[in-house]
């Protein structure tokens, strides 16, 4: 989720078997009763190509970046384009004025992913250029979920 003016924006994980789609709904409509309302009846959807298994809806500049966590790679939201390729299981984005930050895992089945002997990485990149400014180890943490920064 991302509230942006007055819209919210709802990042969809590929919707079974359809790509990734992001849902544009008026921030009013859910400050409204009833409490119980279909929100994808009510709002914009904007298809994210072929891209699934998506995360990590991120403002960055005009635009918004997401993650395809199974391709390892980033892309921005308007474009559809590559900008990182990282391999492996790549989810948790942020920006903030140090940087990009991009949380990233090796690929393994649900049920082994958390494994000690699994290392998480954070990677952080230039925002403009992303050429990469440093890369941080997170021995035994299993999966990396998720990133915040301020």
């Amino acid at each position: 989720l991302h509230v942006e003016g007055d819209q919210v924006l709802i990042g969809l994980n590929n919707r079974g078997d359809q790509p990734a789609a992001i849902l544009t709904v008026p921030l009013g409509l859910l400050r409204q009763p009833p409490a119980r309302t279909d929100l994808l009846a009510q709002g914009d959807l904007q298809i994210l190509g072929a891209q699934t298994h998506t995360h990590d809806l991120e403002p960055c500049g005009e635009d918004h970046l997401f993650c395809a966590s199974h391709d390892g790679r980033v892309h921005r939201r308007g474009t559809g384009e590559v900008l990182l390729e990282l391999g492996g299981w790549v989810r948790g984005l942020a920006v903030n004025r140090e940087g990009l930050w991009v949380g990233a895992s090796p690929l393994a089945e649900r049920s082994q992913r958390h494994r000690e002997d699994l290392d998480g990485q954070v990677h952080l990149f230039d925002p403009v250029t992303l050429a990469k400014k440093k890369t941080w180890l997170l021995s035994g943490a299993g999966q990396v979920n998720d990133i915040v920064a301020w």
